[in-house]
């Protein structure tokens, strides 16, 4: 190679084959001729490729991606990518995704994934199977406590937003609202406001539709008033289906 050229240039100005080859020093070869460590060795061009390609797998095994379409086994398995739809795998198959995403032997028996098991799924710390996360119809969440945003951002005591540690299931939660009931009375045809704590009337006081009054939430309905937070187990924010994967 001429002097001050990269391979990369190289590469550009000629044609390269996968026969061809490159000269590599090995310092830990034995060099029969001198009789001491350090040699040159050939290796092909593909082969080098190939090793440059596998090496760059082995750092991302345990990423995860979104897919923006449904993928084929085919396609899955050319670009060593493993749905999460908590399926049953064989170590041995899948031996480095499995080293990195072991859950421990203290966890095995509660682990809602990544545990050991037997082929029927019966967990097992000495199992020769595992049993992948299931992520559909679940959100991803950052893990860990958040340091700067908090769930009231005008008490620096508050609890942060905290995601919790990787592995960890968070449940749907609703926050607490706070505002004005106003209910028509029978008597006067005025509004009055029923105000409740822990279950016992601390207030009742008329007022206009137009006045904003604070109250605590109330513990129990007020009066006969049926109050509706919505419809359907879980609060979600607007979403977008997606496949999730694994490298391996």
């Amino acid at each position: 190679m001429e002097l001050g050229k990269t391979v990369n240039d190289l590469f550009q100005t000629s044609q390269v084959l996968d026969a061809d080859y490159m000269l590599i020093y090995k310092p830990n070869l034995f060099n029969v001729v001198k009789g001491r460590n350090g040699d040159t060795q050939k290796i092909a061009l593909a082969d080098l490729a190939d090793f440059v390609i596998e090496r760059q797998r082995k750092n991302f095994v345990g990423v995860g991606y979104a897919l923006k379409f449904q993928p084929d086994p085919l396609w899955l398995a050319k670009n060593r990518l493993l749905v999460l739809n908590y399926q049953i795998i064989e170590i041995a198959l899948y031996q480095e995704l499995c080293d990195r995403m072991w859950v421990g032997a203290a966890a095995n028996a509660t682990a809602l994934s990544w545990y050991k098991c037997n082929a029927d799924g019966t967990r097992n710390v000495n199992g020769a199977y595992m049993r992948v996360e299931d992520s559909r119809g679940v959100f991803w969440r950052g893990a860990g406590a958040n340091a700067v945003l908090r769930t009231d951002m005008n008490d620096p005591l508050s609890p942060p937003y905290d995601g919790k540690d990787i592995g960890d299931f968070g449940n749907d939660k609703i926050k607490a609202h706070r505002g004005v009931l106003i209910t028509r009375s029978l008597t006067n045809n005025g509004n009055i406001l029923w105000v409740y704590n822990a279950g016992n009337l601390l207030e009742q006081e008329e007022v206009t539709a137009s006045e904003s009054v604070a109250y605590t939430t109330p513990t129990q309905p007020l009066k006969g008033i049926t109050i509706s937070f919505g419809e359907g187990p879980e609060t979600t924010p607007v979403w977008l289906p997606v496949w999730l994967v694994i490298r391996y």
